[in-house]
């Protein structure tokens, strides 16, 4: 639905975690305003009755539009997409590939984030860790190849892909994934670090509620 009023988004997240970091994301980047709820994860906000009237999940995200609630970050990146008619691929074939990276970043990137996870807050045991992080290195060596050539990973601008990406790659180093190893991702990441409203994932979503 292109053209829709975006005066009216309200997120539900958590500024430490990646799925909601990336719908903040890209409310910033398309400058759309939207008013933020802090969900305390920690003191299980997220399982109380009226939270899960908004998500089944019972996860953050969650975007509020037009007294539509929609749960599962990428699922929120392509609604916003259509909604604003920004940052999806420009052909068919280009959208179809957004959504490969899509479902790549859940599947495989989202390893980083188990890693972190693992390191940060359920002090894992050590193979356990180790096996994230395998993973999460084969992510990104894949994205590094990908990345030769290219500023973004679809096409010449940052795209849906670009956004679901990046929380994942910024953060990855808290859960010992040492993305230096990946120059292009590095590079890639700096690009989308510089551009307006992005920067520190950690500092993409304010830490109480807003608006």
């Amino acid at each position: 639905m292109p053209g829709a009023s975006a005066g009216d988004f309200t997120l539900y997240g958590h500024h430490e975690s990646e799925a909601s970091q990336r719908v903040g994301l890209m409310l910033r980047l398309a400058g759309v305003p939207f008013a933020y709820r802090h969900v305390d994860l920690f003191a299980g906000e997220h399982k109380t009755p009226a939270f899960r009237a908004l998500s089944r999940f019972a996860q953050v995200p969650v975007l509020l539009h037009e007294g539509t609630a929609i749960s599962q970050s990428n699922v929120i990146l392509l609604y916003l997409a259509d909604a604003l008619g920004r940052f999806d691929g420009a052909t068919p074939p280009a959208r179809l590939e957004l959504r490969q990276w899509l479902g790549w970043e859940q599947d495989m990137l989202w390893n980083t984030v188990l890693a972190r996870r693992a390191v940060c807050y359920l002090d894992a045991e050590p193979a356990v860790v180790a096996f994230f992080q395998r993973r999460a290195g084969a992510a990104l060596k894949l994205l590094d190849r990908h990345l030769e050539g290219r500023e973004f990973i679809v096409g010449a601008a940052p795209t849906i892909a670009d956004i679901a990406c990046y929380p994942d790659v910024a953060m990855a180093d808290q859960g010992g994934v040492e993305v230096a190893r990946w120059p292009r991702v590095v590079a890639w990441a700096a690009r989308l670090a510089a551009l307006p409203g992005v920067g520190a994932p950690s500092d993409i979503l304010p830490k109480a509620s807003v608006g």
